[in-house]
């Protein structure tokens, strides 16, 4: 299996179900933003913005790829369908690299949705969030 191949795999497996039974009636709204540094570099490390939250009782998720530009588009059941309007927790994983070094740039507090620090209102308008990572690491 392609290496590439593998670590998307890995990545969509270890968020599982990405919503849970929340009303099919309800509108989801398109959600979409960038990773980056104070300075305004985009974060090219790869790697999922997670939100999850509780809506009418039940926990919901929605994910993004980050790309290369760190832009993503969040999907809570398909690619790009958006989240469900409500308060949401933020992580951002980072890429993981099978044979290959570690991802760098990215502080682990980013990687917990009880550390990170970042959320997201989502409803009716835009919604569309930067998620700056502070300062830019050294090379």
């Amino acid at each position: 299996m392609p290496t590439a191949f593998r670590v998307r795999f890995l990545l969509a497996a270890a968020l599982g179900i990405l919503s849970v039974g929340v009303g099919c009636s309800r509108p989801k709204y398109e959600v979409k933003g960038v990773v980056a540094y104070d300075d305004g570099t985009p974060y090219s490390g790869g790697g999922i913005v997670a939100m999850e939250a509780e809506i009418d009782g039940k926990r919901v998720m929605a994910r993004g790829a980050i790309g290369s530009d760190g832009r993503f588009t969040l999907a809570s059941q398909r690619p790009d369908d958006g989240a469900f309007a409500g308060t949401y927790r933020v992580r951002v994983l980072p890429q993981v690299v099978i044979d290959g070094p570690a991802t760098r740039g990215l502080d682990p507090r980013f990687q917990s949705f009880d550390t990170s620090g970042l959320s997201f209102e989502v409803g009716s308008g835009k919604n569309e969030f930067t998620i700056s990572l502070g300062p830019k690491p050294a090379p």
